[in-house]
């Protein structure tokens, strides 16, 4: 007789689980589908002995279905940068759906982990986009889950010399990427910053913008294809200043800003409408109707990354579709 599984045990690894798929693919909706996947798979063929823990055989499923479905993304084209889901929340364990429970370990010092709230950031996810999907889920495993060798090993079907290979590879690959998050003064330094930078491009002042600018400044604007976007990262000071200052011009009277709790930092959503529907015949300005921005800081204080998450289906998902 096939053992039954109590729907309680799986719904109580729900949140867990979400956790996990967002950080292997960078996308809530690849998140939502890898739970369901992993409910569907665990309950047409259960473990032998439903007396032990469950988890360790929901991992197993769940991390694999999400390093295929992130080689399948990377894979596929997309128009202009990539920016991960924005996911709502402060991301610490409060965060719907984006809990995740590390352990103590003693294989490795406490500099070497990531926590929950870190872990969501976009700083983060941006940097584990430089790995394969074999380095980016032994990354997760072991520095945000806690995972030691062995357990990593069984998860993924590798040799534990193959899990400390990667692992290794995975840490160099990311060094020299921005991936902490900001401690509690530098989160004010932040925030504080969102809003300088906000005053800055309402007054259009292009030299008080570009002053608030690190001089390694980088700015992604992800429109997937269907909104006007920069289609390649812009770097600079003055370049991003310029993208500012045309975008600015481009938007009516009629703009709103609301400030939000996205990845575990403050955003902002902008939302506009056109200053007129076009004639008869005429094409749409083509820009987006809401944009989410969000600002990293290095360490003298100063914008090192914008990120504009303009796509439709990321916000739509956010925030639930535009009326």
């Amino acid at each position: 007789m096939t053992p039954v599984i109590a729907p309680e045990r799986l719904e109580g690894e729900r949140r867990f689980l979400y956790g996990l798929g967002y950080r292997l693919t960078g996308s809530t909706a690849d998140a939502e589908d890898i739970v369901q996947d992993t409910f569907a798979r665990v309950l047409a063929h259960p473990p032998p002995d439903l007396a032990r823990p469950l988890r360790p055989y929901l991992v197993r499923i769940a991390v694999n279905l999400g390093r295929d479905r992130y080689r399948r993304r990377r894979r596929a084209p997309y128009v202009g940068p990539w920016l991960p889901w924005p996911l709502a929340g402060e991301g610490d364990g409060g965060t719907e759906h984006a809990e995740l429970e590390p352990r103590a370990s003693t294989e490795d010092g406490p500099e070497e982990r990531y926590s929950a709230h870190e872990s969501v950031r976009f700083a983060f996810l941006l940097a584990l986009e430089a790995l394969s999907p074999n380095e980016r889920a032994v990354l997760v495993l072991r520095d945000v889950l806690d995972y030691s060798v062995r357990e990593t090993a069984e998860a993924l079907g590798l040799k534990e010399p193959h899990v400390k290979t990667l692992h290794l590879r995975a840490r160099r690959a990311i060094q020299g990427h921005p991936t902490a998050a900001p401690r509690a003064r530098a989160k004010e330094h932040t925030d504080a910053a969102l809003f300088q930078f906000l005053e800055a491009l309402s007054s259009g002042d292009a030299a008080r913008i570009e002053g608030l600018l690190a001089s390694e400044v980088k700015l992604r604007s992800d429109g997937g294809g269907h909104f006007k976007a920069a289609l390649r990262v812009v770097q600079g000071p003055a370049k991003v200043t310029r993208f500012f200052l045309k975008l600015g011009a481009k938007f009516g009277p009629t703009s709103t800003v609301t400030p939000l709790t996205v990845n575990g930092q403050l955003a902002v959503l902008i939302e506009h409408e056109e200053r007129a529907p076009p004639a008869v015949g005429m094409k749409r300005s083509g820009i987006a109707p809401r944009t989410l921005l969000m600002l990293d800081l290095d360490g003298d204080g100063r914008v090192r990354d914008v990120h504009l998450v303009l796509a439709p289906e990321k916000l739509d998902r956010l925030l639930g579709p535009r009326p």
